[in-house]
């Protein structure tokens, strides 16, 4: 699930684009579960991972004191479009994190369920109520490791734009 989209504006022209991500890439690793289960304890947190193939790239930051295993990957693409070069860039959570929220999720929800909403009295009324209050625990508990992704993809976002002097855009989608 892909928690954000952006577009940008490449001004520098691929090649260029191309050569500064090799650069900026300091260990090369694949998008695995090892990877980010078994080797993020390898270089610091200001070390850029991730890996640079012929029509796509994909990287990373730790940032072990403050996210733990909760950190975005970023998958770029660089597009033709007209005249312009468009990267595309699309933030997830990395493949371990996203395993963790969501059996974290199912066993909140299962918790909750069975803890807080269903009770004794089951009338509607009670239901109702115990359900809102099941929603937002829910929601509460939940938003500390989105607060931990959106912190460092924030973060990234901003060094990259400035890294690559990227330029964001709105493209319009031509209606039939």
């Amino acid at each position: 699930m892909y928690l954000s989209k952006v577009v940008y504006s490449v001004e520098r022209g691929e090649e260029e684009f191309r050569s500064k991500m090799k650069r900026l890439i300091t260990i090369e690793e694949t998008n695995s579960i090892n990877s980010h289960l078994f080797r993020p304890r390898r270089g610091s947190d200001e070390s850029v991972r991730g890996k640079m193939r012929e029509d796509e790239f994909i990287i990373w930051r730790t940032n072990r004191s403050w996210n733990g295993v909760l950190y975005p990957i970023f998958i770029g693409k660089i597009l033709r479009i007209g005249d312009r070069e468009i990267l595309k860039l699309k933030v997830r959570f990395n493949p371990v994190a996203e395993i963790i929220v969501g059996l974290v999720a199912l066993g909140l929800i299962y918790g909750i369920v069975t803890g807080v909403v269903i009770q004794e009295n089951n009338e509607l009324k009670f239901l109702l109520q115990r359900g809102m209050l099941g929603l937002i625990l829910f929601l509460i508990l939940q938003t500390v490791p989105l607060i931990s992704f959106y912190g460092l993809k924030n973060q990234t976002i901003k060094e990259l734009e400035k890294y690559f002097e990227l330029r964001r855009v709105k493209l319009k989608r031509k209606r039939h």
